[in-house]
């Protein structure tokens, strides 16, 4: 029982509630451009796959990318235990796949043009964000996007993943979510206007001038409330997804 505890704490240590919303706004901007029910995407750093349990309940198929190792980083939980978390939570369902090791090392295994959205949430110093970007970037098909999670727009010590999103790209090719996350296109020419395979049903786009630290972003906010998520979850059920 302690053991299921302190997973639990676990699991649950990376995102809050508010932070978790970001992650379905993100969705369901993804679904302006393509089905996410039919995309296979890449994780990378799940951790204790908090964020892999919602991306799992609505894409066909996820595979999380995390080597498990311990390092200065990330001091508060053994990974062992975090990887037990992994394994007790979302390891088990049977659109997740596990694959244990480095970033630039798994990306070699993987076919170009194989994946629809890639998600990068490893290590965030600007170098490793960098290099992330550059060796996942073939991977995505013509439609396919790229994000991640972690930038920060206010002040603050080491913007690290902000700083490595705009040296790579424009800031209007750039649109932030509430939890920090990021997204991009990779194919600037396309068009969802003949696209759309579903519309959420309530949005509201906004641009924030903010503390100069970086230029003016986009920032796209869906407005989510628990029962919106309530219905997310049920239509995930119905697909086969949970």
């Amino acid at each position: 029982m302690k053991e299921n505890k302190i997973l639990y704490e676990i699991f649950h240590s990376m995102r809050s509630e508010y932070e978790t919303r970001g992650l379905y706004e993100l969705i369901l901007y993804l679904n302006y451009y393509f089905d996410t029910s039919t995309a296979t995407m890449v994780e990378l750093g799940s951790y204790s796959g908090q964020s892999t349990s919602i991306f799992s309940n609505y894409f066909k198929k996820v595979i999380a990318i995390d080597p498990w190792k311990n390092y200065e980083a990330l001091p508060k939980y053994d990974m062992e235990e975090v990887e037990r978390a992994f394994d007790k939570f979302v390891g088990s369902r049977k659109n997740v796949e596990k694959r244990k090791g480095y970033s630039v090392e798994v990306s070699e295994t993987f076919e170009d043009n194989s994946l629809d959205f890639v998600y990068i949430d490893a290590r965030h110093e600007e170098e490793y964000v960098l290099e992330d970007i550059e060796v996942w970037l073939p991977k995505l098909k013509k439609h396919g996007f790229i994000g991640g999670h972690d930038f920060y727009l206010y002040s603050v010590t080491d913007p690290w993943v902000g700083k490595a999103v705009l040296s790579k790209y424009d800031k209007d090719d750039v649109l932030l979510f509430t939890d920090g996350s990021w997204l991009v296109k990779c194919n600037t020419t396309y068009t969802f206007k003949d696209e759309i395979l579903y519309i959420p049903p309530l949005q509201v786009k906004d641009e924030h001038i903010l503390d100069g630290s970086f230029p003016p972003m986009n920032h796209y906010c869906a407005d989510i409330s628990k029962k919106d998520k309530k219905d997310m979850i049920e239509d995930a059920k119905k697909r086969g997804l949970v």
